[in-house]
């Protein structure tokens, strides 16, 4: 973390949005909801599209995203 205070719920906040515009705001996104395999509702397009998502909030600030 390197002096950084990792906030839980503003990481939920900010997860949930990137799988919320990946799905288009068709599913209600839940903290439980499945992400990989079969029962998930991303497919692998929409699955790299959060992570890309995610990849370029964590460069604005500041954090390593792997």
């Amino acid at each position: 973390m390197r002096g950084k205070i990792v906030n839980i719920e503003k990481s939920k906040e900010i997860v949930t949005l990137a799988i919320t515009n990946a799905l288009e705001d068709k599913v209600k996104v839940t903290e439980n909801m499945q992400l990989i395999g079969g029962d998930s509702l991303l497919d692998s397009m929409k699955l790299v599209e959060v992570c890309l998502a995610l990849e370029d909030l964590a460069d604005e600030h500041g954090f390593e995203f792997d």
